[in-house]
């Protein structure tokens, strides 16, 4: 899986075909996730045969308990609720550059499926649900989308990205991105806290914050609503928590480039 964790993740690969740019752009060569394909669900994750994509269940390895970054997008979860057309537009933030591994899973970790792919600021992506949701029943609003460097790491920066039904325009500036995590095991607490990456812009105490339940399980997933404004430099979030023994799992740090970035 490539979800941001903090441990290091597998490579990435680009989407398109099924997911494609709505203006024509040469896609670079990539290769699938480095995750085995599921022998028991279908369809099993490998490269898509009429189509530049690798999607399907795999095999989820059994690890330590860890942080994951599901899901971080400008859209809040009524609002991926009320999207009802199956294709929909991705897109990153505009003012960003280069490229972004994007990864998209169900929240749930019962439905070890994801697709892989490669967004673009330039454009927008066209992305047809109809697959992924007729394969884990799922619906769009427990489905995560993350964006991170291509090839990156634990560490990778993290965009928030735009959902919408395909053919509508952003009328808006996102004032605030919704991050959605996960635990790979039962966690007693589980805080969050995000501030400028610059110390120059920062005021006041860093204080954290509640994430979701407590306990938080394996099976269910937080959402917290971050503040956009006010930090150039971008920002950087920190996620942390104990298990029901009160050991400190590992922490998940990130960054989300301003626009002075």
């Amino acid at each position: 899986m490539n979800v941001l964790c903090a441990r290091s993740l597998g490579a990435g690969c680009l989407l398109a075909g099924l997911l494609h740019a709505e203006c024509a752009l040469a896609a670079p060569a990539f290769s699938c996730a480095q995750v085995t394909p599921s022998t028991v669900m279908k369809p099993a994750y490998g490269r898509d045969a009429k189509s530049n994509v690798c999607e399907g269940f795999y095999e989820k390895a059994v690890s330590a308990p860890f942080i994951e970054l599901v899901s971080l997008t400008v859209v809040s979860p009524d609002a991926l609720k009320a999207i009802s057309s199956p294709r929909i537009a991705i897109a990153a933030p505009p003012a960003t550059h280069g490229s972004w591994h994007l990864l998209v899973q169900p929240l749930s970790v019962a439905m070890p499926y994801r697709v892989d792919g490669l967004l673009s600021p330039a454009s927008a992506l066209t992305w047809d649900f109809a697959k992924m949701s007729d394969a884990t029943r799922a619906t769009l609003k427990d489905v995560g989308f993350v964006a991170t460097t291509a090839g990156g790491t634990a560490s990778s920066t993290v965009v928030p990205v735009r959902i919408s039904a395909s053919g509508e325009r952003a009328s808006d500036t996102p004032k605030t991105a919704y991050a959605t995590v996960r635990v790979t095991g039962t966690t007693a607490q589980v805080v969050w806290r995000s501030y400028a990456t610059d110390p120059g812009e920062r005021s006041g105490e860093l204080s954290w914050n509640k994430v979701g339940n407590e306990p938080l399980y394996p099976e269910e997933w937080a959402t917290v609503e971050i503040p956009l404004t006010g930090a150039k430099s971008g920002l950087t979030l920190e996620f942390k928590g104990t298990d029901v023994d009160s050991h400190e799992i590992h922490p998940l740090r990130i960054v989300i480039p301003g626009s002075g970035s």
